[in-house]
């Protein structure tokens, strides 16, 4: 196995994922003082049909530009052709029915705010060719840089109109300013040198494998915002807010962890299709880096919940603290239902893909729509223990494609979930009689669950203890080589 490019890619994912929390994490701090749980409410209301229309403009072109070798320059001019062709036509089609919106929301503000976002769709078409190439060729250290630079300059516009009185305006400015400067950073770096070529037979070809992707990745975004829709609809938009912040909190750590791992692992396991052994000692290595990484990170966030939002967002937002506590849960499965789920696309078969990822949506929504009558928190913790089916159902069909069975997987994970619980726990204790204010209690909590960890890992995985440290210090050495000044 390649592991140069496996830890490269960890590591850069890695950098780009810490600054990124750090850069998002001060920037909902200061705009969750300034702005209202009603004003997050309507930008997750809008951001179902933004990602919606964002998808169908790619046609999944996306994946097949990552997915697919041996492609040519029409086949990426192709794409982008297309890709911003119909991102035109689907703002003019979000631009007048943008008062439909509005009205089923009963919500006259939704007006305005959809036919402003929705130029974001736009923005997306102009690098879409450029993001996919950077990670279908590995140079996660390009995207890191300009995701970085793209959060902090957005994140400085976004505070500033905030501080101005712009209120949920300046959440719709946080959104537009990252495209555009992301946008203006790939042009800059002449990722692809733009062509305005046009292949028919190129997009029929590309089109028939990226087109089961498109409708499967429209799905998943529908399901995905599905919880966005139903509680500013038959909730309160005040509880969305809550919801949406908590949800947000959720994501920086766990999407951001996971993130790391799954961009870096999809286009490796892609490689080794026809090499099982290669395969199977990848996916281990892999479902290894998972769980020692994202369980104790998720049973960390559990007991640190209510005194992360205190200190995050102020009193005011205490509300989220129950609801957090019931998504972060389903943080637990999401890493192994991404890495499973994509095995029959890793493998070529988008097919099976599309039908099997049907399935679940349909099982899901039947859970949704059951649980909806039973009140906001029954409605948020039916998704989490979804979650947990989605884990099982994916780990059988990873046995289909990847031969790795769920007892192999779980003889990987369920240790990591026992050292995390005894570290959770002792934690628990220590913040429970300590009554310390809450950055305090962040940061003691924190300190003693690393240690208790770190033994338990060093005494009963040593060999995983002895792989993280040469992990570390061949990227302490990366960042400090041999020689430099």
């Amino acid at each position: 196995m390649k592991t140069g490019k496996t830890l490269s890619g960890l590591f850069w994912n890695g950098a780009e994922s810490f600054f990124l929390q750090l850069i998002q994490l001060g920037v909902s701090m200061v705009l969750a003082r300034m702005l209202t749980a009603v004003d997050f409410g309507l930008i997750a209301l809008m951001s179902v049909f933004i990602t919606v229309a964002d998808t169908i403009a790619q046609g999944g072109f996306r994946a097949t530009i990552i997915m697919r070798p041996n492609l040519k320059d029409i086949d990426y001019s192709t794409a982008f052709i297309y890709n911003l062709a119909v991102a035109v036509l689907l703002y003019l089609g979000l631009f007048f029915s943008a008062p439909l919106i509005a009205s089923f929301y009963k919500e006259p503000k939704l007006i305005k705010l959809v036919r402003v976002l929705s130029l974001v769709n736009i923005i997306h078409a102009g690098y879409f060719v450029q993001d996919a190439l950077l990670q279908k060729q590995m140079q996660f250290k390009i995207l890191a840089k300009r995701n970085i630079t793209a959060s902090f300059i957005s994140g400085l516009v976004s505070i500033t109109l905030a501080y101005l009185g712009f209120g949920v305006w300046s959440l719709v400015a946080l959104t537009i300013s990252r495209a555009l400067v992301i946008n203006v950073y790939l042009w800059l770096t002449r990722v692809w040198k733009i062509s305005l070529k046009f292949s028919f037979d190129s997009f029929k070809k590309n089109f028939s494998f990226g087109s089961r992707m498109m409708l499967t990745n429209i799905t998943g975004v529908l399901f995905n915002n599905l919880n966005n829709l139903l509680i500013g609809k038959y909730y309160s938009k005040a509880d969305l807010g809550y919801y949406y912040q908590a949800l947000k909190l959720k994501n920086v750590p766990i999407n951001s962890a996971s993130g790391i791992i799954t961009k870096t692992a999809s286009p490796l396991i892609a490689k080794y299709q026809d090499d099982f052994e290669e395969l199977h000692r990848t996916y281990f290595h892999i479902m290894r880096i998972m769980a020692v990484t994202i369980v104790p990170l998720v049973v960390l966030l559990f007991v640190l919940g209510q005194d992360l939002i205190v200190f995050l967002f102020s009193s005011r937002w205490l509300d989220s603290v129950p609801i957090f506590r019931i998504i972060i849960i389903g943080g637990i499965f999401l890493p192994f239902i991404i890495i499973n789920g994509l095995s029959p696309a890793v493998m070529g078969d988008s097919k099976f893909y599309f039908r099997y990822d049907s399935l679940l949506k349909v099982l899901l929504l039947l859970v949704t729509l059951v649980a909806l009558r039973f009140g906001l928190y029954v409605f948020i913790a039916s998704q989490t223990v979804f979650s947990a089916l989605q884990m099982v159902l994916n780990s059988l069909v990873a046995r289909k494609y990847y031969k790795v069975g769920l007892r192999a997987q779980l003889k990987v994970y369920l240790p990591y979930f026992i050292y995390s619980s005894v570290a959770g726990f002792i934690s628990y204790l220590l913040i429970w009689f300590s009554g310390l204010v809450p950055i305090l209690q962040i940061t003691l909590g924190s300190l003693l669950f690393m240690v208790v960890f770190a033994v338990e890992i060093y005494l009963l995985e040593r060999k995983t203890f002895d792989d993280l440290m040469r992990l570390i210090r061949l990227q302490l050495g990366k960042l400090h080589p041999k020689g430099a000044a």
